[in-house]
């Protein structure tokens, strides 16, 4: 039986890294198998409705058919839905953890602590891994800025900086993607 493929794929807010994703999970994908795509975002503005719409489009555009599956929080509902033959596309760590992490019905105070939203959001990674063929993760570089002094922020790029490392100990490729060039930084490409 083939071993359950990861990639990680990082980059800065538009950079091109979710198209570059998604072309490869069309590449991947088993003759047999299904795309699902796992929108984490959830649609707070203009701003985010245009991109969207811009990705809705593209996935439209392709000659493969996408399943396409809008889960802000709580993604281990997710799992029992994937098979072996599915390429699953998760756009994106950085608003996964944003919701999960700072989500609470009455305040963010009461949001969990942040070592078990990462244990959680690691748990439902290996899950996903282990339940597709091939699961592409995708996640921004907020990492080149300053470190703002508010105590939220400075907490969620933390937790973000130790999620993407263990991310990426657990896949077998990672890229960066800049300028729309994805950079490989882990793993081979097919000869």
């Amino acid at each position: 039986m083939e071993r359950a493929m990861m990639t990680f794929i990082c980059g800065g807010v538009r950079s091109g890294k979710s198209k570059f994703g998604e072309e490869l999970a069309e590449k991947e994908v088993d003759r047999d198998g299904r795309l699902i795509y796992i929108a984490t975002s959830k649609i707070t503005d203009e701003e985010m409705k245009s991109r969207v719409d811009e990705h809705q489009a593209r996935r439209e555009e392709s000659a493969r058919s996408w399943e396409t599956i809008e889960k802000a929080r709580n993604l281990h509902e997710c799992v029992p839905l994937v098979t072996k033959k599915d390429t699953v596309f998760l756009d994106c760590v950085t608003t996964w953890l944003s919701n999960e992490l700072f989500y609470s019905e009455s305040s963010v105070q009461d949001a969990l602590p942040v070592d078990d939203v990462g244990e959680r959001m690691m748990n439902v990674t290996i899950d996903l891994k282990k339940k597709s063929r091939h699961l592409i993760l995708i996640s921004n570089d907020i990492f080149q800025e300053p470190v703002p002094d508010d105590p939220f922020v400075y907490q969620y790029m933390a937790a973000l900086g130790r999620l993407h490392q263990q991310l990426i100990r657990l896949a077998g490729k990672a890229y960066m993607v800049e300028h729309d060039i994805p950079l490989l930084m882990k793993g081979r490409n097919k000869q």
